[in-house]
């Protein structure tokens, strides 16, 4: 049997990871590296754009609140915003900001044909500011100037767009439902986003956006099913256990996972040996994650074509393609 196939980190858009029960979850902020980030501007920035964000949110709140669909988009930002900086997502907070400007402009265009009643002026104002400041605030972050230079080298091919975006709707709504899998939160923004590919004022930084959550989410689901296969099947797999070991270190598991004696254990040695070598309590944490994984790699037998269809001949899910095909293999013997 071939030893399993390389996996690429994340990349643009807000990052994944397998928690201790073996589901897709955000991580937490403070887990997340602030390499790049230009400190200076962002805490001149953050407390304007705080306050903004609440305003606006306080402003659309009141009455009968008729633009629900932009309430809702501002109330996630300011979820996301209203907080620490230190503490603040970065790669979510771009996404989000994203799907507010999709939001603004499509309360506009409903506007205009008399569908939504106009905003109070200090509204508008304050909806037109929050969105300058959004863009000037996430441009001063790594994966804000990431974001933009992808969206420079995006080139649009409306009909290759089309097909991605069903696919990729398809394989996100596969995943509503199933919080023994995803968290809901992460389940529910891949969809949002999936469904965002090709639309709105900027389509290029929405198709940018949309892609790069579902990469980052793909990247987790096939991680967690080779993951599976390696932690129970050390031995025939791959080249001892040291490894297995280097090639779940790849994975996006939680830091705080890492560093625990079970998963230390269960990533050296073979799955039969556990019983000798942990007490209950850590044996039993360590079956119930490899259970999760277990979960993944049944998700992408039941799912195969639909993943399949995704990564179609697209270069960034090359590493897709390569997973299907080992763990195919694998099924296979």
């Amino acid at each position: 049997m071939r030893p399993p196939p390389e996996l690429p980190t994340q990349g643009i858009g807000p990052h994944v990871e397998l928690n201790s029960d073996g589901i897709i979850s955000f991580p937490p902020a403070d887990s997340l590296d602030r390499e790049g980030n230009h400190l200076p501007r962002l805490r001149a920035l953050h407390p304007d754009l705080r306050e903004l964000a609440r305003e606006l949110l306080a402003g659309l709140s009141r009455g009968n609140a008729p633009h629900a669909v932009l309430c809702e988009r501002v109330a996630i930002y300011v979820t996301l915003i209203d907080q620490d900086l230190q503490s603040i997502d970065f790669r979510r907070l771009y996404s989000a900001g994203v799907r507010l400007s999709n939001a603004t402009h499509a309360t506009d265009r409903a506007i205009s044909i008399g569908e939504l009643p106009q905003f109070e002026p200090s509204e508008g104002e304050k909806r037109a500011s929050l969105l300058d400041l959004h863009g000037s605030f996430i441009l001063a972050t790594a994966a804000g100037a990431e974001a933009v230079e992808d969206e420079e080298r995006y080139r649009r091919r409306p009909s290759e767009e089309r097909r991605y975006r069903a696919d990729a709707i398809a394989m996100a709504t596969a995943l509503q439902g199933r919080p023994e899998l995803v968290d809901p939160e992460v389940a529910e923004q891949l969809l949002g986003a999936a469904r965002d590919i090709g639309q709105g004022y900027n389509p290029e930084r929405s198709t940018v956006a949309g892609r790069a959550m579902v990469r980052n989410v793909t990247i987790s689901i096939v991680g967690g099913a080779i993951g599976s296969a390696v932690l129970m099947y050390a031995g025939p797999l791959v080249a001892g256990a040291g490894a297995a070991t280097a090639f779940v270190g790849t994975l996006a598991i939680s830091e705080t996972i890492k560093m625990t004696r079970w998963f230390r254990l269960l990533t050296e040695s073979m799955a039969s040996r556990m019983d000798n070598l942990i007490d209950a309590p850590s044996r039993a944490a360590a079956e119930k994650f490899r259970s999760g994984l277990r979960r993944h790699s049944q998700f992408v037998t039941a799912n195969e074509p639909t993943l399949r269809r995704l990564a179609g001949r697209r270069e960034e899910l090359r590493f897709l393609r390569r997973a299907l095909d080992w763990l195919s293999g694998r099924n296979a013997r």
